[in-house]
């Protein structure tokens, strides 16, 4: 008799699904318990690991999920706005004189360049001074001029220039004092020789500590001769304590140290032997930007690597001439200038990188308005103002090729507008 084959009863069909179910949960909770590895679900994809900021060792005690925030917040920044020479001279100022009014106004003079010279630090150099007890002259200017300044933007003014001392410590003093009823700084030329030490010259911007220092190369005869009977030779920072000065910033915990420097022979289109010598002292003192005045006409922007004391070698931006906003002077040379851009960052190591270093070039219009002859500086990367006309907008033209000439292959580049 034959036997008919059984089949697996549905009780088996349940104890193994059992036995299944219970196989699978021993091994997703039990055994990463015992300290065996769980199984990866998915894997990263390569990109997004590759794309995972490094981070700087964490702080003590540094939860894993703020060491970025950590190292964002280790780097510091801000920016620099530099513009040339502003001399206020003759016609200029005359140009300001409203005879109703029997006052000078120049807030006209910057008002179309403010917002290129909106910066943490906007500067320029200014070749005048400012004494109320003294005639006008192509030197001595109206305290309006720094009006004009201040409501150009500009919060820094270097005045130690050639003749910076022709009226004495008490025309220094003078012109200090009406740029500081404005809220502007004066950098190059002291009445108080503490004033002038390195280590007052530092602020701090954005969490950094800047030291922002300015040397004459060059004083008139008479400047130099009353600053001799003065006895106070530090009242105007020469070019021969650079590099000492410079050290000393260091020393006095400056992060960041840009020197201003008032130095050449006006009229020169490329800086001479005695600038290149200084401009190296001064990179291997520790300078990290350099800017220059003094010629009144744009020269070129390189890079100096300076050797430390210690035999390091680090990178210094030096712009050896920013040339002139604005002068009586209507030669080719002198209604081209720039302005210079930089971002200045320190890193979470301490070290100090010079990110977006651009330029703008400038035009000092002159027009007339009622038979009245005014002034305008504007950039040469904007429209020209309606109220040009054909030859005015030919020579701002002319004017930005000048400056692009002379900065074609150099460490700038030119800022959009």
């Amino acid at each position: 008799m034959n036997r008919r084959r059984r089949g697996v009863s549905a009780g088996s069909i349940v104890m193994l699904s059992v036995t299944a179910v219970v196989l699978i949960l021993f091994a997703v909770f039990i055994m990463p318990v015992s300290g065996s590895p769980r199984p990866a679900v998915t894997a990263i994809p390569t990109e997004q690991a590759a794309s995972t900021p490094a981070v700087s060792s964490p702080a003590p005690y540094a939860t894993p999920g703020r060491q970025a925030e950590t190292a964002q917040a280790a780097a510091r920044s801000f920016t620099l706005t530099a513009g040339g020479t502003v001399a206020m001279e003759t016609a200029v100022v005359s140009s300001g004189y409203y005879s109703d009014a029997r006052s000078y106004d120049f807030s006209d003079i910057f008002s179309l360049l403010r917002q290129d010279l909106q910066a943490d630090i906007s500067m320029v150099t200014l070749e005048n001074l400012v004494v109320p007890s003294a005639r006008l002259s192509k030197l001595v200017a109206p305290a309006e001029i720094m009006t004009m300044l201040q409501r150009g933007g500009v919060d820094t003014v270097a005045i130690g220039f050639r003749r910076c001392f022709e009226q004495g410590a008490d025309g220094v003093a003078s012109t200090r004092e009406a740029a500081a009823l404005r809220g502007m700084r004066t950098i190059g030329a002291f009445s108080d020789e503490a004033q002038a030490l390195p280590a007052a010259q530092i602020r701090e911007i954005n969490g950094v500590r800047v030291a922002i220092l300015h040397f004459s190369q060059n004083l008139s005869d008479t400047s130099a001769n009353k600053l001799r009977r003065d006895g106070r030779t530090s009242l105007v920072p020469q070019a021969s304590q650079a590099a000492a000065d410079i050290r000393a910033a260091r020393e006095a915990g400056a992060e960041v140290v840009i020197v201003s420097a008032h130095w050449g022979r006006e009229g020169n289109t490329t800086p001479i032997r005695s600038q290149q010598n200084l401009a190296q002292e001064m990179a291997n003192a520790g300078a990290d930007v350099i800017i220059g005045t003094g010629s009144r006409v744009v020269q070129t922007a390189e890079w100096l690597t300076g050797t430390q004391e210690d035999g390091s070698q680090r990178q210094t931006l030096c712009c050896w001439s920013l040339g002139c906003l604005i002068s009586d002077s209507r030669s080719n040379n002198a209604v081209a200038g720039m302005l210079l851009h930089l971002t200045i960052q320190v890193d979470a190591g301490g070290a100090v990188v010079v990110q977006d270093a651009a330029y703008t070039p400038t035009f000092a219009w002159r027009y007339s308005v009622s038979s009245a002859t005014r002034y305008q500086v504007v950039s040469a990367l904007r429209d020209a103002p309606d109220a040009m006309n054909s030859d005015q907008r030919t020579a701002l033209s002319n004017a930005r090729k000048r400056v692009e000439n002379k900065m074609n292959g150099s460490a700038l580049r030119e800022r959009l507008p």
